[in-house]
């Protein structure tokens, strides 16, 4: 999938309706290439098993599975054996690594339009 067919708005949309889901990105992509096991990520963001796999892949009512990482694409699944063990990974995709400038230059231009329209009205009840 290419990094032109993400929809940002969904994205975005998806990052506001759980910060919960955005830090587990921003945490998966700061590990990329490599991936990391639920409980890693439980480790380094702080937050519970339930939480993380919510934002990964989505949990019952309270996170919705179209609006979690591995639906949306920025994340991967890797199902591995390990010493006979099932071990399940999850990395951020390489184009959902490069989602991240795409996000940043988003909220950048959102906010500069918020500004703009500000001034503009601003400027409408001076006269």
């Amino acid at each position: 999938m290419a990094v032109e067919k993400y929809d940002i708005w969904r994205v975005t949309h998806s990052f506001k309706r759980s910060g919960v889901r955005e830090r587990v990105y921003h945490d998966l992509c700061e590990a990329y290439p490599d991936g990391k096991t639920v409980e890693e990520i439980m480790a380094s963001t702080k937050y519970d098993r339930n939480m993380v796999i919510g934002a990964l892949v989505g949990y019952r009512d309270r996170y919705r599975s179209d609006d979690a990482l591995v639906a949306l694409g920025l994340v991967t699944r890797i199902e591995l054996e390990y010493h006979g063990r099932k071990v399940t990974l999850f990395k951020a995709s390489s184009d959902g690594k490069d989602i991240r400038s795409m996000l940043k230059r988003y909220e950048q231009n959102k906010s500069l339009r918020a500004r703009l329209k500000k001034r503009a009205d601003q400027a409408k009840i001076g006269n």
